[in-house]
């Protein structure tokens, strides 16, 4: 299926020429909602966070992506950035950036329990915060702390330790007050198994749910980890317990490997829809994860560069898997094609140009494998 990009008008050129971006995929985002979250980790390259922030073409390939998939939340590895001014500068860009385009920046902790490196992160946040104007903040702290994965989990005391992770979370809020943080809110990520009974050793069915209750006084949500259930009906069947009892507080988050998980990129994309669909647009998904997303998305072609029309030709950016074989096409009337290139892909994004651009008053590429 060929989708049509807006045009776009080309200035300092012929005043007629135009040039159409086009997609040649079998599955495309479909992202009818706008209230999707994913979390981004720091690393590995090229995809990672402490590769991307700092480089424009990168925050924009990266920003594209966003917007494309509906995100609207991003659960940022940003603990490096804080360490240092030029990564503190580095950061609020791309917090301005994200903030432009309406995309929350929300500042990820990921450890089993919150030890005191997260803590100090917790503390450079503050300050970067403090610092700041409100555009270019993180607006949210988003714990992904997993006791569960402790070598002591399973040992008789997993009550406790999950008594301990709910005073972590008021902890985390009472330091954010006492700081001035009070607009700061705090998102969590739990297991979507925890709510069961037997799994956790919870004294009675009662304590269970008051448990679950006492998380929303520190938390203004939080996402269900549903990784592990690899279709729409094993996960309505883990979030419903808590769907039912804090309505509007709860996300679910799904893994987006195709081939991992789900079969493929298409039953990714019909499961997120189904979970927008069945429980609406204000429960949201988060999906796990951009370097994941990333390796088997579409590609998406776009101008590479400003002016992206020179002497030398039309200037074009792909931006695709790595290791992926592209052909890219040109045409004058959406009928006929010629390709222009074939090539795999070495890097995240890959620039081109086409020298006849300059010999027509229109001119349309496409991309398809």
């Amino acid at each position: 299926m060929t989708v049509p990009m807006k045009p776009c008008f080309l200035h300092n050129w012929l005043p007629f020429l135009l040039c159409g971006l086009a997609l040649l995929s079998s599955t495309c985002a479909d992202a009818g909602s706008s209230n999707r979250g994913v979390w981004c980790w720091k690393s590995p390259g090229p995809y990672g966070l402490n590769y991307i922030i700092g480089t424009n073409d990168l925050e924009n390939a990266a920003l594209a992506q966003f917007k494309l998939w509906g995100i609207s939340r991003v659960y940022g590895s940003y603990g490096d950035l804080l360490k240092t001014v030029q990564g503190q500068t580095a950061l609020a860009a791309w917090n301005i950036l994200l903030n432009s385009n309406g995309i929350e920046s929300q500042l990820l902790i990921s450890d089993n329990t919150l030890t005191s490196g997260d803590s100090n992160l917790l503390v450079e946040m503050i300050n970067f915060n403090q610092n700041q104007p409100p555009a270019a903040r993180c607006q949210a702290v988003h714990l992904d702390l997993e006791p569960w994965g402790l070598s002591t989990w399973d040992t008789g005391s997993n009550y406790q330790m999950l008594v301990d992770l709910a005073g972590t979370y008021q902890q985390v809020r009472a330091e954010l007050n006492a700081h001035g943080q009070t607009n700061v809110l705090i998102y969590a990520d739990l297991a979507d198994w925890l709510n069961n009974l037997a799994s956790v050793n919870w004294p009675s069915a009662s304590v269970r749910d008051q448990w679950y209750s006492s998380l929303l006084q520190s938390l203004a949500g939080f996402t269900l980890l549903a990784y592990d259930q690899p279709a729409f009906s094993g996960i309505q069947n883990v979030v419903s317990y808590a769907m039912t009892n804090d309505p509007g507080a709860v996300r679910v988050g799904i893994d987006a490997g195709a081939g991992e998980t789900w079969s493929n990129l298409s039953a990714f994309v019909t499961v997120a829809g189904q979970i927008e669909s069945t429980y609406s647009d204000t429960a949201g998904i988060d999906i796990y994860d951009f370097i994941t997303l990333e390796t088997v998305a579409p590609p998406v072609l776009s101008i590479g560069s400003v002016p992206p029309l020179t002497a030398n030709g039309f200037n074009l950016m792909l931006q695709a898997p790595i290791g992926s074989n592209y052909v890219i096409q040109a045409s004058t009337d959406f009928t006929i094609w010629q390709t222009m290139t074939n090539f795999v892909t070495t890097s995240w994004l890959t620039y081109f140009t086409d020298p006849a651009a300059t010999n027509f008053p229109y001119r349309f590429y496409q991309v398809e494998p």
